[in-house]
């Protein structure tokens, strides 16, 4: 803060030096050195009034930078000595007379501290809703399909022998009955899940031996693997399901085939399922 025992030509000065060291533009810069210039000069001619008069001009110009954070610190103590200007510049001024108009409001203050947060305000409303996201992955799709059942009563005996299917189910475009009724001939070569699913006939009397139907998946009229890995048993007074995947050829013709050395024993209700999982 200025020293108020200079002599106010000194104390203007000193004005002048802080405005020129403020960090601002030219723009905002040359008004105040105007004033302080004119107040210098009325100062000088003895015109106390205008003196004081461009000293407030200045101080109301510099309020409406106490927003501008980087020049806060500057701001600040040259609003302080804009104060002692005028006050020593007022007690020159004549104290006879009559009372002259009001003057100008004068410097205000510095800046006070940061008072505390406020409470949080309302929620805002919903945005618009957001763009649509990519498709996702395609599902499992089932490329071919086709199904045999049949009901008759039939007793196999210890030669293999083809299962009969009186009854077509579901064909899609790509899968055919061969010419016998008991096959499902595919149309197109690919990955393919086998099902066959046999009832046995239960027998009048109980065997102690436990009497058992053989059955095999066949491909072309030979084990679909062409070993006996894919042969399932079938107890007396019991059914069975076998599911197998297997790579086919177009033009395969996949059925069943049954077998028993146990006279007595034979079976009915069957199906013979298949379905293309892949090309």
């Amino acid at each position: 803060m200025i020293n108020q025992g200079l002599s106010i030509e000194d104390q203007l000065l000193i004005v002048r030096g802080k405005i020129l060291q403020l960090p601002i533009n030219r723009f905002l810069k040359d008004p105040l050195l105007r004033y302080i210039e004119q107040a210098i000069d009325c100062f000088g001619q003895g015109n106390v009034q205008c003196a004081v008069n461009n000293v407030a001009a200045i101080g109301a110009k510099i309020q409406t930078w106490q927003m501008r954070a980087a020049c806060v610190s500057a701001i600040n103590p040259l609003l302080a000595d804009l104060q002692c200007v005028q006050q020593s510049l007022l007690r020159l001024s004549p104290g006879s007379g009559a009372t002259g108009a009001t003057g100008p409001a004068g410097i205000a203050g510095a800046t006070g501290a940061t008072g505390p947060e406020g409470p949080i305000g309302p929620t805002g409303l919903t945005g618009a809703t957001g763009p649509e996201g990519p498709t996702g992955p395609t599902g499992e799709v089932v490329l071919a399909f086709g199904s045999l059942r049949g009901s008759s009563v039939e007793t196999p005996g210890a030669t293999f022998t083809p299962v009969p299917f009186s009854v077509v189910g579901p064909l899609s475009d790509t899968i055919t009955v061969s010419l016998s009724g008991n096959e499902l001939v595919v149309g197109e070569s690919g990955i393919y899940q086998i099902t066959i699913s046999i009832n046995a006939e239960a027998t009048t009397d109980p065997d102690p031996d436990q009497p058992y139907l053989n059955a095999i998946i066949t491909v072309n009229g030979t084990p679909i693997f062409g070993d006996t890995t894919t042969f399932f048993k079938i107890s007396n007074r019991s059914s069975s399901t076998f599911v197998v995947q297997a790579s086919l050829t177009a033009g395969d013709e996949v059925g069943a085939s049954i077998s028993t050395d146990f006279p007595v024993l034979g079976y009915m209700n069957r199906s013979l399922t298949i379905v293309q999982l892949s090309n």
